[in-house]
């Protein structure tokens, strides 16, 4: 018995060794294709809130729409009442979904979740203010901020797969099997 390894340890791995497959179970990180149409369906659910919105006020004030047409950012308040709002639309439609099951609507829809890299839930603290708010906030950055979202985006090609924002939180994307979609 002095020859058996401990069954009690922690595995041993060589430095420079990581998967790009992630396999809890058989489960493997979501492709970088996936990922983008996730991302593309987010983009477009927020700019279907914005022009949904828009039109509403339009339909229903459409004194407000002219009085913007000079100078939109004139400090109008009704303007930032319009963001405000479709932004509130958003997180109210997302935060859900998140914090229930690791998911915006685009990964809903495409069947991808997010997780810990380590495999754990991904609590919503974590998703809103480690991985989505510090990307939002770096990006409105005078001249680097778009600098920092292009980063953020082109590390997604690394063997890992995860973006800035994941590296951020801990996180990364994977796509659902049968086991993940019974156990959201």
């Amino acid at each position: 018995m002095t020859g058996d390894p401990n069954p009690y340890a922690p595995p041993k791995a060589e430095a420079g060794t990581a998967s790009t497959e992630y396999d809890p179970g058989g489960t493997e990180l979501a492709s970088r294709w996936l990922r983008l149409g996730g991302h593309l369906i987010d983009v477009l659910f927020l700019v279907g809130i914005a022009f949904g919105l828009t039109f509403l006020v339009a339909a229903l004030s459409p004194d407000m729409v002219l009085s913007l047409d000079d100078d939109l950012f004139g400090g109008d308040s009704r303007f930032y009442l319009l963001i405000g709002l479709v932004f509130a639309i958003y997180l109210g439609t997302n935060i859900p979904l998140w914090h229930y099951r690791g998911q915006s609507l685009g990964k809903l829809l495409l069947g991808m979740k997010i997780i810990r890299a380590d495999g754990a839930r991904a609590p919503l603290w974590r998703i809103l203010f480690l991985r989505t708010f510090p990307i939002l906030i770096l990006g409105e950055i005078p001249l680097i901020g778009r600098l920092i979202s292009i980063v953020d985006a082109v590390l997604i090609f690394r063997d890992s797969r995860q973006c800035l924002h994941d590296d951020f939180a801990d996180t990364i994307v994977i796509r659902l099997d049968d086991h993940w979609r019974a156990n959201p």
